[in-house]
């Protein structure tokens, strides 16, 4: 983990929030959010409020940034009943 990480982990504990990314079991073209040439990495996430929702599934979807060597990453979500 680099600087940009430990301070994204750091602000997310200082406001409640976790972070989902693909670790559901998906096809490796759909859990990898970077790729330039043969490289691959899972590098991108979502900040989620611990106190509303839940994380059901999180998965890439490509196509969507056609100038970016990122893909996004989608999440369905469960809203907890208060």
């Amino acid at each position: 983990m680099n600087e940009n990480g430990q301070y994204l982990v750091d602000t997310c504990a200082e406001r409640g929030l976790f972070l989902a990314n693909t670790f559901s079991q998906h096809k490796m073209t759909h859990r990898y959010t970077w790729a330039r040439g043969n490289e691959r990495n899972l590098i991108d996430y979502i900040a989620v409020d611990n106190r509303l929702r839940e994380v059901e599934d999180a998965m890439v979807v490509r196509g969507l940034f056609s100038d970016s060597d990122h893909f996004a990453v989608v999440a369905k979500v469960r809203m907890r009943e208060r």
